[in-house]
């Protein structure tokens, strides 16, 4: 019988198997793209070829876009819808914004409090395969929702969830769980960048909670509205603004008056002012009461200069907790 697994044969497939394995590691370096935010996966760990479909993501704040970012990495375009600066409360959309979501694979909002033109949007858009995802829905409404009933403000809902970073780690598992859903062969890959971000935002957290653990003040005073109250709630302080918590929100005579004596008692020497809100109102409190003004950013705000820099949501975070510190007197 004629042998047709001789030399001959081992030498051709010899060349075809390595020329297999050639076109492999040209597919999967061509596929790669430049990392745009969170830093890539370390040396070691290795996924195969990815699909070359990458979601198209909308999210209406820098945090939401920042988590989605380093869940996804090079496997998502993530736009922001509202730039930064502008009131997220009363912004209205264009036609344009309107067509990238109806092009796009999920919208990220956190919810009616922070953006009550959603249910105006989502009957403006009829893309079927819009994926609608609102991070609040991670909150234990008895035991997460921050309300603001004290003297100074009517009853309402705090929208500035992202500040408190033990709920972000479980707006990164619902973003990981989402990302899956929409790209399951990708599942293992959001997961261990969504694990890695998580490991981060742990470790400031614990910073914070050690940073202000021991200080000689724990009211800091804030001369516009309350935009930090689930950071004040997570770390034991009490947040005193001028206003509610939305930015419209205008002050009566009597809680300025009111916030003068809490500051003169207590000697209180910084009011804080979110970067680009009127700083009016923070100034006279500042001349009644010898005080400095201290910029705090809520973290939807950045400068112009940082736009392009990765973890721009978790610099501010580092940023916001020295300046806490010097303000509280913390050791």
């Amino acid at each position: 019988m004629k042998n047709f697994f001789g030399p001959g044969f081992r030498r051709s497939a010899g060349f075809f198997l390595g020329l297999g394995i050639f076109l492999l590691v040209i597919t999967c370096s061509l596929a790669k793209t430049t990392w745009t935010t969170f830093p890539p996966s370390p040396p070691g760990n290795y996924f195969p070829c990815h699909s070359a479909k990458k979601l198209k993501i909308v999210a209406t704040i820098l945090p939401l876009q920042e988590f989605a970012q380093a869940v996804c990495q090079e496997k998502g375009e993530i736009d922001l819808l509202i730039p930064p600066g502008v009131d997220i409360h009363s912004w209205s959309p264009r036609p344009s914004h309107l067509q990238d979501l109806a092009q796009a694979d999920c919208f990220l909002f956190v919810g009616k409090d922070l953006e009550p033109w959603i249910s105006e949007i989502r009957n403006s858009v009829t893309a079927s395969s819009l994926r609608w995802v609102e991070v609040a829905q991670v909150l234990n409404v008895q035991k997460d929702r921050i309300s603001l009933p004290g003297a100074y403000h009517s009853h309402h809902h705090d929208p500035h969830l992202w500040l408190d970073f033990e709920i972000d780690v479980k707006i990164i598992d619902l973003l990981v769980d989402v990302f899956s859903e929409v790209l399951p062969e990708e599942a293992a890959y959001f997961r261990q960048n969504g694990q890695r971000y998580q490991d981060e935002l742990e470790k400031l957290d614990k910073l914070y909670a050690a940073s202000l653990a021991n200080c000689r003040q724990r009211i800091f005073v804030v001369g516009g509205h309350a935009a930090f109250g689930y950071l004040a709630h997570r770390y034991g302080l009490q947040q005193i603004a001028l206003s509610g918590v939305t930015p419209n929100a205008h002050p009566s005579t009597r809680t300025f008056v009111e916030i003068i004596k809490l500051m003169k008692n207590n000697n209180i020497k910084t009011v804080f002012v979110d970067p680009f809100s009127p700083i009016r109102l923070a100034k006279a409190l500042a001349a009644e009461t010898g005080a400095t003004i201290v910029t705090l950013n809520p973290g939807v705000l950045f400068p112009p200069e940082k736009k392009d820099q990765p973890g721009i949501f978790l610099s501010i975070m580092r940023e916001n907790l020295e300046k806490l510190k010097n303000a509280l007197g913390c050791q």
